[in-house]
C-alpha cells in the first residue's frame, strides 16, 4: 500500500528558469520593462476592437496598425531594457540617463496614442496630408519617431563605454554594431517614406493580399520591409555574429563581427533598392 508520504514530489515546473529569465530581464531597466509590458497589455483590447470594429483601412481592420505599433514597441524597448544590463550602474543612475529615458518613454506614449486614436476616428495615421489635424500632426510625429529610435545610439555610446568584463567583447562589439547599424538605416529608409504618399510603390494599394501577418505588398514594392529589417539589426546582427559559423583562416570573432555587420547592411540596402524599383520582396 503506498500512502501519501510515499508519493515522490512532482518534478520541478520548467518554468522556473523562464520566471528567472523574466525577472532578470524586468530588472535591467525597470522604466522600460514597465513600458514594454504596459504596450503588450494593449494588445487584447486592440484585438478585440478589430474583431467588433468593421472599418477598414488599406483593405484590413483600422486597428492592425495600432496593434502592430504596440507589439513592435514593446519587442524594441524589451530590447533596449536588455541590453541596459551591460550598460554601469554609474551611468543608470545619473539624472541625465534618467531623463533621456523619461523622454524615450514620453515619445512611446504619445506614438501610440496617436495612432490608436487616428485609428479610432477611422483616419490613416501615416501619410494622411488630407485631413487637416493629422496632416498637421504628421511632421511632429516624424520627430518623435526619431527621437525614439535615437535610443539605440544613446544605449551604444553607454555600452561603448563600459570597463567591466560583463560582457565578452565581441558580443559587446556586436551589440553596438547593431545598434548603431538599426539607428541609421532606419533613419534613411524613414526620410525616404516621409517624402512619399505612400510606403507602396506600384502594385495593389492594399495589405489584404499582402504577406500574412505582415502585410507586406506582394505585386509590388513596399519599403516597409527595409524599414523592418532596418529596425531589426539591433536584435538580428548580434544574434547572426553570435552564431556558430565554419572556422575561417585569419577571421577572428570581431572580424567575424565586421563582416556580419557589412553583409547586413548590404542586405538591407539591397531591399530598399528592390521596393524602390517597384519589386516586391516575396
Amino acid at each position: 500500500m503506498v500512502t501519501p508520504m510515499m508519493i515522490p514530489p512532482p518534478p520541478a515546473l520548467t518554468t522556473a528558469p523562464t520566471t528567472r529569465l523574466v525577472a532578470d530581464w524586468y530588472s535591467r531597466e525597470r522604466t522600460l520593462a514597465r513600458t514594454a509590458l504596459i504596450a503588450l497589455l494593449c494588445v487584447p483590447p486592440l484585438l478585440l476592437l478589430a474583431r467588433l470594429d468593421e472599418r477598414t483601412v488599406g483593405g484590413v481592420s483600422l486597428w492592425v496598425k495600432p496593434i502592430k505599433f504596440h507589439v513592435a514597441i514593446a519587442i524594441y524597448l524589451g530590447t533596449l531594457c536588455w541590453y541596459a544590463g551591460w550598460i554601469e550602474r554609474r551611468w543608470t543612475h545619473r539624472p541625465w540617463y534618467r531623463l533621456f529615458t523619461a523622454l524615450i518613454v514620453a515619445c512611446t506614449v504619445v506614438e501610440l496614442a496617436w495612432i490608436s486614436a487616428a485609428a479610432a476616428v477611422g483616419q490613416p495615421s501615416h501619410f494622411n496630408r488630407s485631413h487637416p489635424v493629422f496632416a498637421t500632426l504628421y511632421p511632429l510625429m516624424g520627430v518623435l519617431a526619431v527621437t525614439l529610435t535615437s535610443a539605440t545610439l544613446f544605449y551604444a555610446a553607454l555600452i561603448a563605454r563600459q570597463t567591466r568584463h560583463t560582457i565578452a567583447p565581441p558580443l559587446r562589439a556586436a551589440v553596438i554594431a547593431g545598434l548603431v547599424t538599426s539607428f541609421v538605416l532606419t533613419v534613411i529608409i524613414a526620410g525616404e517614406l516621409s517624402s512619399m504618399d505612400s510606403h507602396w510603390i506600384g502594385g495593389t494599394r492594399s495589405d489584404a493580399a499582402g504577406v500574412p501577418l505582415l502585410g507586406w505588398s506582394r505585386d509590388g514594392g513596399d519599403l516597409r520591409v527595409a524599414h523592418f529589417f532596418a529596425l531589426h539589426a539591433m536584435q538580428l546582427v548580434p544574434l547572426a555574429a553570435s552564431a556558430r559559423w565554419p572556422a575561417l583562416p585569419f577571421v577572428g570573432p570581431l572580424p567575424r563581427v565586421a563582416l556580419v555587420t557589412l553583409a547586413y547592411v548590404a542586405f538591407v540596402l539591397a531591399i530598399y533598392r528592390q521596393a524602390l524599383a517597384g519589386e516586391p520582396f516575396l
